[in-house]
């Protein structure tokens, strides 16, 4: 019999089958060695989900993964995502799987000892429901592995909210996106300092946005994000850029390095007072994304609008650390590319290229998942020749 493949060449292959998980099914079977190797792709990325009807519980992805871990739970530990998904099929929350399957959750969540981050969309569930699945978050959050966390589509108290995630003092990556802000009924805990690098809000579906971001920065917030390096918001409006100014306007961001703000690429501002610039320049890196909008027919004016709103918000910086921007377009703004005049592009160009952005050098244009061609690589050098000249343009 020949010797078997040393174990270094055994990951990298299945590392480059990372995805392909028929074939790591199949290298599974062929040895111990292969088997550890392959399972450590296979259970990486788990996916709890709502079961499809008419079938029971029991049938459910939560419930078949926590049989596989009785027998197995040496599984566990190759878990490094978890995304748990509750699709409120039904406003009964009586019948959601997820308040359902709080006893199974908490088993599952205990042999999970290695999870680095874990995504929870809670499809409109209520504040009081959320707090009924506390001993599941708390469970989640105090995990010493856990660095991410994305919550979405609830009702919130945010001093009970935050307080449940300063049970954790390893999460650095926070998410927040589609949430209804209630009143707060208990006085905020005493401040605790999660070592927060990262932030990320969605504006987009927040109630009253701007009361949040007050919130965030207020002296008796039980966050503190002094120590964040890195600040991503997305924003749907004028009003929402607006509360997004508040947060960047605070001194609690002590050493800000990096800054995204992502806009739908269907967004209209009429009015020039809702084109507000914000002010950003504290930053060293800026990323300025558009994000795709389902069935959008406009975003050709659009666009439009959102290259002046760029152009104005950096026109208006007086003192700028900025050395690097990425200005990232869709397929569909790229193929209307031409619907904004030159004359527009110039002056975003002659905006980043004033004294005052002096500290600048570098500039990303790119397309969210599309080649550029060398029609639109020649559209590009011509809206932005002062940026190609002075050799600072990468597209």
């Amino acid at each position: 019999m020949s010797n078997p493949l040393p174990q270094e060449i055994v990951d990298q292959i299945t590392d480059e089958l990372e995805e392909d998980f028929t074939t790591l099914k199949s290298c599974a079977l062929v040895s111990r060695s292969w088997k550890e190797s392959s399972q450590r792709h296979i259970f990486s990325d788990i996916f709890f989900e709502t079961p499809p009807e008419p079938l029971p519980l029991e049938m459910s992805s939560c419930h078949t993964f926590h049989r596989l871990l009785t027998t197995s739970p040496h599984l566990g530990r190759h878990v490094r995502h978890l995304e748990i998904c509750d699709e409120g099929r039904t406003s009964d929350s009586t019948r959601r799987w997820l308040l359902a399957s709080i006893g199974t959750l908490m088993s599952v969540i205990s042999l999970l000892k290695c999870l680095n981050s874990v995504d929870i969309s809670f499809s409109g569930l209520w504040w009081e429901d959320v707090l009924s699945l506390k001993s599941v978050l708390v469970a989640v959050f105090q995990l010493e592995s856990l660095r991410s966390v994305a919550l979405e589509d609830f009702q919130v108290r945010l001093n009970e909210l935050f307080s449940l995630l300063g049970r954790s003092r390893s999460i650095c990556d926070l998410s927040i996106s589609a949430i209804e802000v209630l009143p707060d009924l208990s006085p905020p805990s005493p401040r605790f300092s999660m070592p927060l690098h990262e932030l990320s809000l969605s504006l987009q579906h927040i109630q009253h946005a701007q009361d949040f971001m007050e919130w965030l920065i207020s002296p008796t917030s039980v966050v503190d994000l002094s120590v964040s390096k890195k600040l991503s918001l997305f924003v749907a409006n004028s009003d929402e850029a607006n509360a997004a100014q508040v947060l960047l306007e605070s001194p609690i961001l002590q050493n800000p390095d990096i800054l995204e703000i992502q806009t739908l690429n269907c967004v209209h501002m009429h009015r020039r007072e809702e084109c507000l610039p914000t002010r950003f320049s504290r930053f060293r890196h800026v990323q300025l994304r558009l994000v795709e909008a389902l069935a959008c027919e406009h975003c050709g004016n659009s666009l439009l609008d959102i290259v002046l709103w760029w152009t104005r918000s950096f026109e208006a910086i007086e003192d700028s650390t900025i050395e690097e921007i990425s200005l990232t377009l869709t397929k569909r703004s790229a193929s209307r590319f031409h619907h904004v005049p030159n004359y527009m592009w110039h002056a975003l160009d002659a905006a980043l290229c004033k004294p005052k952005m002096s500290s600048l050098r570098n500039v990303h244009l790119e397309v969210e998942d599309l080649e550029i061609d060398k029609a639109l690589l020649l559209r590009l050098l011509q809206a932005f020749p002062v940026l190609y000249h002075r050799g600072l343009l990468r597209v």
